[in-house]
């Protein structure tokens, strides 16, 4: 067996496995990543049901008028499935042993970060939204003259 197919074996024992690896280390970390992985994970179905697959299974009902019967609960069941694996992966992703060490050290990392002040916060955030701002209107000026250079050329027709 080469590496590459133990590393996969493992990857595939750990998202089957019920243990949790480390359970009380980075707890929070581990926690706001399953449950931001879980919600993608189920925003994902949600779209995949109403965007895709209810147009599919339309399609195959009345291509196949025996699958008529059925589409409401086909309609139902296969994003279920797909939401509660889905889930359940991203859940075991978080206890697979090098991806939980990762956020252990990002927890830890995390509580030896120096927070700043909040009269040094406040300055900090009026600092950026004046650049950001600023910019802006720099950037809109630009538009606005490459717009009428443009325009004066007959390149660009936006009023006509």
């Amino acid at each position: 067996m080469n590496m590459a197919s133990t590393a996969q074996a493992t990857i595939w024992q750990s998202i089957i496995s019920p243990g949790l690896y480390k359970r009380n280390q980075g707890r929070l970390v581990r926690y706001l990543t399953a449950a931001a992985m879980i919600l993608a994970v189920l925003l994902g179905s949600w779209t995949f049901s109403v965007r895709i697959f209810d147009d599919l299974v339309a399609q195959l009902a009345t291509a196949f008028p025996a699958i008529s019967n059925f589409s409401n609960a086909i309609r139902i069941a296969v994003p279920t499935v797909m939401a509660v694996l889905g889930s359940w992966c991203a859940w075991r992703l978080v206890h697979y042993p090098v991806f939980a060490d990762f956020l252990i050290e990002v927890e830890s990392e995390m509580s030896r970060v120096t927070w700043p002040e909040r009269p040094e916060l406040m300055k900090a955030t009026g600092v950026v939204l004046f650049v950001t701002i600023s910019l802006s209107l720099v950037l809109f000026g630009f538009d606005l003259f490459w717009q009428w250079v443009l325009g004066l050329i007959g390149v660009l027709q936006i009023y006509s």
